[in-house]
């Protein structure tokens, strides 16, 4: 199946569930560290020297980094929620490479969204949501081929 198709059948018009933002019996937002795991990511794998080797990334990843950094800066140039972004108190949000990072993982090995979470530390409607753009950017950029 590809992934037009994919994505065709998960947009029948339906309206958006709102996402984020308070209301009341919502809990307060959990504090991921996102900031500490995205530097985790970066010096595991490009980092000067590396945690972990070109092998493993391939491994784990299904590609190598120079083909991942090339994906990641097409995505994030294609579709600006892969930018990273600041909240309304100034924190950072996600990397780029966390985005991909986790979609790229689930796609690769069917990690499931809260695998994602103790991973990359996207919640699990960030994480089906960041799967779901990042099909979406890649059938615009680089077709369905």
């Amino acid at each position: 199946m590809t992934f037009s198709v994919l994505l065709s059948e998960d947009s029948d018009d339906e309206e958006e569930p709102r996402r984020g933002g308070s209301r009341p019996g919502k809990l307060p937002n959990i504090d991921r560290l996102a900031g500490f795991y995205a530097e985790l990511f970066y010096r595991d794998y490009f980092s000067a020297s590396p945690t972990y080797n070109g092998e493993h990334f391939r491994r784990r990843f299904r590609m190598n980094r120079d083909l991942f950094k090339k994906f990641a800066s097409d995505i994030e140039c294609h579709d600006p929620y892969f930018r990273q972004k600041a909240d309304c108190t100034g924190k950072l949000g996600l990397t780029c490479y966390q985005k991909c990072a986790a979609a790229i993982r689930a796609l690769a090995t069917g990690s499931s969204a809260d695998d994602l979470d103790d991973r990359y530390r996207l919640a699990e409607s960030t994480a089906l949501e960041t799967l779901r753009r990042s099909c979406e950017a890649v059938v615009a950029v680089y077709g369905e081929s």
